[in-house]
Order: structure tokens, then C-alpha cells, then sequence
């Protein structure tokens, strides 16, 4: 079985880290790793967006790096066998996109249980992910 476990790091994804160590999958189960790093909104100018990204973009590859050092060691005691990896876009079509290219039967995300005004002003990748996966997807919260 192929597993897409995108996480962005927060208490939600440790929460679906959990169940993933509980949940009695096949012994010989893949386990991908995925982390998206958001580029700014496309209303931001080029200028602006090379600001941010100058200022952002050390740092939060190597936030995402150390997650995924913590995360991935507490799946590999867990019988795991990770694989990482780190992309750039929009999060929700990037964790569709990822599901496809490895062939993933499951989807695992972590909700962050938002309210619907929340949800409305914020969006909800989650939300988004479930009816553009080609595979089944359990959002864990």
C-alpha cells in the first residue's frame, strides 16, 4: 500500500502521526512524507515576493527539515520506512498532484478543525484535497 502523508507541522499532523502508528497497515506499506512550502498570494508583486521569499525561504526549509527529522524518527520506530519530501506551490493541488505521480492508494491529512466562517475566509486545504484525489483520503484531526 502506498501512503501520501502530507503534514504541515502543526499538533494535527502529530495527531494523524499517531493513528499512522496504531492503524495496522500491510507490513510492506510505503509511507511518503510531504510538506508544501506556500509561495506568497499572486496579488503580491514579483518584488515583494522576492522579499519574502529571500527572507522566508532559508528559514522555513530548514523549520520543515527539523519536522521532518522529529516526524519522520517517530515513524521509523514505528516500523516505518519514510520517504521525504518538500514542494513548492499551492498546498492542495501539490498533495493532489504528488498522489498521483507516486500512484497512492491513501491520502492521510490533518484537520485543523476550523469553524465554517474560518473555513469560508481561509480556505481549507483538506477540503480541497477530497474531491481531486485519485485515492481514498482520511483527514485525522
Amino acid at each position: 500500500m502506498k501512503i501520501l502523508f502530507a503534514t504541515d507541522s502543526s499538533v494535527h499532523s502529530e495527531a494523524a502521526i499517531c493513528l499512522l502508528n496504531r492503524f495496522p497497515f500491510p507490513a510492506e506499506s510505503e509511507l511518503t512524507l510531504l510538506d508544501v512550502f506556500e509561495l506568497p498570494p499572486p496579488f503580491v508583486s514579483k518584488l515583494e515576493q522576492q522579499e519574502l521569499l529571500q527572507d522566508w525561504n532559508e528559514q522555513l526549509h530548514l523549520e520543515m527539515k527539523a519536522a521532518f527529522t522529529r516526524q519522520t524518527s517517530s515513524l521509523e520506530r514505528a516500523r516505518w520506512k519514510v520517504n521525504t519530501t518538500i514542494r513548492e506551490g499551492h498546498a492542495a493541488r501539490e498533495i493532489v498532484s504528488a498522489a498521483k505521480e507516486l500512484d497512492a492508494d491513501l491520502v492521510v491529512v490533518g484537520s485543523h478543525g476550523r469553524d465554517t466562517v474560518t473555513r469560508f475566509l481561509l480556505g481549507s486545504v483538506s477540503n480541497r484535497i477530497v474531491p481531486h484525489a485519485p485515492c481514498s483520503t482520511w483527514m485525522v484531526r
